[in-house]
């Protein structure tokens, strides 16, 4: 699933089961990363995942070995650095909150 702007509709419950099947079968550290920061921050954590997945900004985006899934961070990264991070930097990338309320990113 290609990450969903602020402009366009949120995703269906189809569409994020898909991008949850992303991050589980072609996203190893994405996958282990969210789990173990669930380990430090509590469940609220998969939220977030889904809020990213689902289209809202600000809560999960991460891309991993050419996929990319979530929402920007807006305050953080637009969709052209997101493009050239997906093509040029790391192998991955996970942006998570800082804490529940927070509208800031958490490189994990």
């Amino acid at each position: 699933m290609d990450t969903v702007d602020k402009g366009q509709a949120k995703a269906s419950k189809q569409e994020i089961e898909a991008a949850i099947a992303t991050i589980k079968n072609k996203m190893p550290q994405t996958y282990a990363a969210i789990h173990e920061r669930a380990k430090k921050s509590g469940n609220q954590v998969f939220g977030w995942v889904r809020r990213g997945i689902g289209g809202e900004a600000n809560c999960f985006w991460a891309c991993e070995n050419g996929h990319v899934v979530g929402t920007p961070f807006s305050a953080f990264i637009s969709a052209d650095v997101a493009q050239l991070i997906v093509q040029f930097l790391p192998r991955s990338l996970i942006l998570l909150p800082v804490d529940a309320g927070a509208k800031t990113a958490s490189p994990t």
